[in-house]
């Protein structure tokens, strides 16, 4: 990609006022006063030792920095935000409250799969059931569209073994202090849970699973099966459903929305670097997928 392009491309997205705020000074002393006075407050309480509180103290960090990768499969080749926080001023406090949440949630639902191997060896060879197709969902920009009320509010429902007042003035702390910079600029992103930062991947996690345990219930149909990688998921739903179960997801948030795919002529969807396929007889096969755009480099495992 052109150099001019792909600052052009990047400056846009951060043009978005919904999600960023383009700042006029460099906030990064009083960031780390904040995490520091946090961490003393954790220890004066109990909550962390002497070891802990040496280890969360923060002095000389850094700002955050932002770089953006071209989606090269999807016309117009947009652009995807990455952020890099490591050094940050709220990265070890991020990872701190990340270690509390993953003990709780990571392996709590049926939907999880680990990876693409995980996932091959779950399905594969199952039988579907007559009537059934794939469908695969995605959800649009999913941690910008997230909004740390909605993690609170199903923090508060699901999660007992906090002290609440305490566990959220420290993902509040960590949550609205993500900073960067991009092309000489510094930003605050002000919507949805902090990109680059180690908590989002487990708050997605949650946020998603909360989702579906929410909107599975209302469909008033079975689904043969689901299963879920972050944000990406694979079902198997009656034929007549398609749209309906789109429709049931999409009204659930008004931030969080889904995209589809649908079985292609060839009965397959992608999913996880995966064509998942539904064979004459109704069984599930694999082949490996690659997007359009990319060179097709491995052949039917």
């Amino acid at each position: 990609m052109d150099k001019d392009d792909y600052i052009g491309k990047s400056n846009n997205l951060f043009k978005d006022e919904k999600v960023y705020k383009k700042l006029n000074t460099n906030p990064i002393n009083s960031i780390q006063n904040k995490v520091n006075k946090q961490v003393k407050n954790l220890f004066d309480k109990g909550f962390i030792d002497e070891v802990k509180r040496k280890s969360l103290t923060i002095y000389n960090s850094t700002l955050s920095k932002a770089y953006c990768l071209p989606k090269i499969h999807k016309e117009g080749c947009p652009m995807r935000p990455i952020i890099s926080s490591v050094g940050a001023a709220t990265y070890d406090l991020a990872k701190y409250i990340n270690e509390i949440l993953k003990i709780s949630f990571e392996n709590r639902t049926d939907y999880n799969v680990k990876n693409v191997f995980d996932f091959v060896d779950n399905l594969r060879g199952y039988n579907l059931k007559k009537g059934y197709v794939l469908i695969s969902l995605d959800v649009v920009s999913l941690f910008t569209n997230i909004s740390i009320s909605l993690v609170k509010s199903i923090l508060t429902e699901r999660f007992e073994y906090i002290d609440e007042v305490v566990f959220f003035e420290t993902l509040s702390i960590v949550a609205d202090n993500t900073v960067f910079t991009f092309d000489m600029n510094i930003y605050k992103q002000t919507f949805g849970v902090p990109m680059g930062s180690p908590i989002s991947p487990i708050l997605a996690l949650i946020t998603m699973d909360y989702i579906l345990d929410k909107v599975i219930p209302t469909l008033g149909y079975h689904l043969d099966f689901i299963k879920k990688y972050v944000d990406d998921i694979i079902l198997a739903v009656p034929a007549d459903k398609v749209d309906d179960i789109l429709t049931k997801f999409n009204n659930y948030n008004s931030n969080i929305q889904f995209t589809i795919e649908r079985e292609n002529e060839g009965g397959w969807v992608p999913f996880l670097d995966t064509k998942v396929i539904r064979n004459k007889d109704n069984v599930i096969e694999f082949d490996w997928y690659t997007k359009a755009h990319l060179p097709d480099k491995l052949s039917r495992g």
